[in-house]
């Protein structure tokens, strides 16, 4: 271990400074909770657009209109939301953690109100995370129409299998019909004859019979692709369910997890500002109650800006008089005018001119240079 390896690792262990050891998380966390702002607006959107696009569609016919209307209005009204989110729930953070965490009787309607604001908001992102989310409908609709595609191309092919034989049936039967007309117009002389007309009859059945057995083969084998055909749709629109459910778990947890680094930002700034009050309040309100002593001096020396710069002011004596009056007589001390003067006359305010003071520069410029002095960082 070297020296600036030491000084490292004792800045982490030793040095007591919450303010230092904390500023990056609250940083982090602080900005942390604006994206989860708008993430949550992000997934709100999908539950509220398309309710509220529904509702316009109503009474507005224009399409294009009815499309940025209810988009303009959608994000503006999650936003006014998260904003007033984020400003209740930091006002009831700030009074919980100044009162040691408690909810006290003033803080409670700020308690109940943020506890309503945080549900609805999660209740807006769940939901609409979880119509993000579902994808099933649509692609299992994308899965009915090509399945159904599918099925008609087969119907089609197998119409066309099945034709040659229904035409050869077709053209069977009329054979065998014409036959059998003219068997009954030939004379029982004619036997010879008829008996080869019964046989090309008998002939033609069989074929007739054959024909109709493969028609028949053929229709079980498209109703067997059709069978599976529908078979493959039915598991994939299972799947597609099955995935929107894995999505919901997915989604869930993120929207979970967005609404917590809302809450937690917030919160914890709070919790950050209060400590740093807390370890910073001893050193800063010596420095605060100076300046406010200083301020009420100054306005007296130079009786509210009637005293112009070059114009002599009032004597320490005299100064403590007036004060003593307005504030009582434990509010300042004699030392304190006198602190007070040889301060300001050593910072420019005011010069001593034959042992007289007059003021070295205007009224605004002197509190400004009050407001200056003290506006440094105290460690």
């Amino acid at each position: 271990m070297n020296l600036n390896k030491y000084t490292e690792l004792r800045e982490k262990f030793k040095v007591k400074n919450y303010e230092k050891k904390h500023k990056d998380v609250d940083s982090w966390l602080y900005r942390f909770s604006f994206f989860g702002n708008a993430a949550s607006i992000f997934f709100a959107y999908f539950l509220i657009h398309p309710l509220l696009k529904g509702k316009l569609e109503i009474y507005i016919d224009n399409s294009t209109i009815v499309e940025w209307l209810s988009l303009i209005v959608t994000i503006g009204v999650l936003c006014i939301f998260e904003i007033l989110k984020r400003k209740v729930f930091a006002i009831f953070s700030a009074d919980y953690v100044s009162n040691r965490n408690k909810i006290t009787g003033a803080g409670l309607g700020f308690a109940i109100g943020s506890l309503i604001i945080i549900a609805c908001s999660y209740y807006f992102s769940i939901n609409g995370a979880l119509k993000l989310a579902t994808s099933s409908e649509s692609k299992n609709e994308i899965v009915k129409i090509d399945i159904k595609k599918q099925i008609d191309s087969l119907n089609m092919l197998y119409f066309d299998f099945k034709k040659q034989y229904q035409a050869d049936n077709e053209r069977l039967r009329n054979t065998n019909t014409e036959l059998r007309e003219k068997i009954t117009q030939l004379p029982p002389s004619y036997r010879s004859t008829i008996n080869n007309y019964n046989l090309i009859i008998k002939d033609n059945l069989a074929t007739i019979e054959f024909n109709n057995n493969e028609i028949n083969k053929l229709d079980k084998e498209l109703n067997s692709k059709i069978l599976e055909l529908k078979k493959v749709q039915e598991e994939e629109s299972k799947r597609n369910i099955e995935t929107d459910k894995s999505s919901y778990l997915i989604f869930f947890s993120i929207t979970t997890v967005i609404e917590l680094l809302i809450v937690v930002g917030i919160f914890y700034r709070e919790v950050f500002n209060y400590k740093i009050f807390q370890e910073n309040e001893p050193k800063f309100e010596m420095i605060y109650k100076k300046k406010e002593r200083y301020s009420i001096l100054l306005k007296y020396a130079f009786k509210k800006g009637e005293i112009h710069q070059d114009q002599r002011v009032i004597s320490a004596s005299r100064l403590y008089d007036l004060v003593k009056v307005a504030y009582g007589s434990g509010f300042f001390t004699p030392k304190n005018i006198e602190d007070f003067y040889s301060e300001m006359t050593h910072l420019g305010v005011f010069k001593i001119v034959q042992k007289k003071r007059y003021a070295a520069m205007s009224y605004d410029e002197s509190l400004r240079l009050l407001d200056k002095l003290h506006d440094t960082d105290v460690n």
